[in-house]
């Protein structure tokens, strides 16, 4: 059986974090190059960095109320990037909710 459906609504801003926590707090910002990857690139766009290839998920927003994207690397595995209010793209520690996303049988 074959489910498809479409919306017009638009993804909905977070106005303030869901959750405090150190994992909120943003690491360095990524290269100039991989800044301009995360912004620019669609959805299943191949991306590089530092030799590695992966492959760039959709936007999306994160309760701590930024805009972050999963990119999935051949040979590291998953990895979250998540904007500061500057607007700098940075890597998201990996917290529990990876590891219980990836026990239940697969990524999202």
């Amino acid at each position: 059986m074959l489910f498809q459906g479409c919306t017009s609504i638009s993804q909905p801003t977070a106005s303030r974090p869901l959750v405090e926590h150190e994992y909120v707090i943003a690491a360095p910002a990524e290269s100039d190059l991989m800044q301009r990857q995360l912004t620019r690139s669609i959805s299943g766009s191949i991306i590089s960095l530092d030799n590695e290839s992966g492959t760039i998920g959709a936007q999306f927003f994160a309760a701590t109320g930024a805009t972050c994207r999963k990119v999935y690397f051949t040979t590291s595995g998953q990895t979250v990037f998540c904007q500061n209010e500057l607007k700098q793209w940075y890597r998201v520690k990996s917290v529990i909710s990876v590891y219980a996303e990836n026990s239940r049988g697969g990524a999202q």
